[in-house]
């Protein structure tokens, strides 16, 4: 089984950004890319340094953010195909966002917008590959950037273009393609399952034991996913089959009808009944289960965090506070919530089972899922994860 049609054809090279990824591979080899590490480059002019550093890698980085499209060619199947190389695109957009924090440093606000413009235009690039580590790069890459960005906010505030590039650039939320994604881990599963290996595995969902052959009564969410080794062994090859045959069926129902996946609450609703139907050992379902877990928590967590960013950063150019009024954070299903002074605001999401603090998130252990955009007329901030 082969990812035909999940890719559109490739483009000529200057529609293409893909095409500069081996220039890009050239210049940024040396480039310090994590200029702001606590133990170096800790003041504007050795930023200003580092950056220097980096001018051939922003001149290709710019060239591809310019690129209408990402079309990288494909060869092999499953595991083996060829992928694109995200550490180098990821380390382009952060050496522009990186760039444009030193120009804000030195009182050109118009050059930093450019740049950090640039570097959301070439992370989105990453959301046209219907893999899920490229999704889960480009959202680890726009918090990055919204997170440097929000250090000059107030800089910005007074100019219309800057204006615009906060409702244009943030006000937007980007649901990533599910129904592709799915198509791409249907086939790799396939594919995979086709191989002889070992397999070890035993899946926990909730309280039901797909090992010992509990079902459920009715779909539910996938709220513990769990692998461990068991002492008896299976080759691939007996149950791959199964596997390939499932996942194949699964595959067709997407591509029938894509809409039916379009989000991350059909997907689940979808794949839960495909699965929970299929008259297959509970020894295959535990290496299908796991794959789509991690999909749905990542999806909804990077839209509810893209959707915080919208709400804050609108509220900016606005000039007013942000309004809350009916809108749900889709990571925990709890709303979003606003807390404000006379001088400041905080919109904020509460995290699964902790009670309401006020939107104090700090990215610690204990608060790993609260969410908090602030703003107090000079400058923003994103805390939580």
């Amino acid at each position: 089984m082969n990812q035909a049609g999940l890719y559109p054809e490739p483009v000529l090279d200057q529609d293409n950004a893909a095409a500069l990824l081996p220039e890009l591979e050239k210049a940024s080899k040396g480039c310090p890319v994590t200029i702001y590490a606590t133990h170096r480059y800790s003041t504007p002019s050795e930023r200003r340094q580092a950056v220097d550093l980096c001018q051939s890698a922003i001149e290709v980085a710019l060239k591809m953010a310019k690129r209408p499209q990402y079309v990288p060619q494909r060869q092999g199947e499953g595991h083996d195909m060829l992928l694109p190389d995200l550490a180098r695109v990821k380390t382009a957009c952060t050496t522009l966002a990186n760039a444009g924090e030193v120009f804000a440093d030195e009182g050109k606000p118009l050059e930093a917008l450019a740049m950090f413009k640039s570097a959301f235009s070439l992370n989105d690039h990453l959301r046209d590959e219907p893999v899920l580590i490229s999704v889960l790069v480009w959202a680890k890459t726009y918090k990055q950037i919204a997170e440097q960005f929000c250090k000059h906010t107030g800089q910005f505030t007074q100019d219309p273009w800057a204006k615009a590039l906060l409702v244009g650039v943030f006000g937007q939320v980007h649901r990533p393609d599910v129904a592709r994604c799915l198509l791409f881990e249907a086939s790799t599963a396939a594919q995979d399952a086709s191989q002889t290996c070992h397999l070890h595995a035993m899946v926990k969902m909730g309280t039901t034991d797909y090992e010992n052959g509990a079902q459920p009564e009715s779909p539910g969410p996938l709220s513990q996913v769990s692998l461990e080794d068991k002492a008896d062994n299976w080759l691939r090859f007996q149950w791959g089959p199964y596997v390939t045959e499932t996942w194949g069926r699964f595959l067709e129902q997407v591509r029938k009808a894509p809409t039916d996946y379009d989000n991350v609450d059909n997907a689940e609703r979808q794949f839960h009944s495909a699965f929970q139907t299929c008259p297959m050992p509970p020894s295959i379902l535990a290496i299908l289960l796991p794959e789509f877990g991690g999909l749905s928590s990542q999806f909804r967590e990077i839209v509810a965090y893209q959707q915080l960013v919208k709400l804050g950063f609108g509220a900016i150019a606005s000039g007013h506070a942000p309004d809350v009024s009916g809108t749900v954070d889709p990571f925990t299903g709890r709303p979003y919530r606003m807390k404000s002074t006379s001088e400041s605001w905080t919109v904020y999401s509460v995290g699964k089972d902790r009670n309401d603090d006020g939107g104090v998130a700090t990215g610690d252990r204990e608060s790993a899922s609260d969410i908090a955009f602030s703003w107090d007329g000079k400058t923003a901030s994103l805390r939580g994860q």
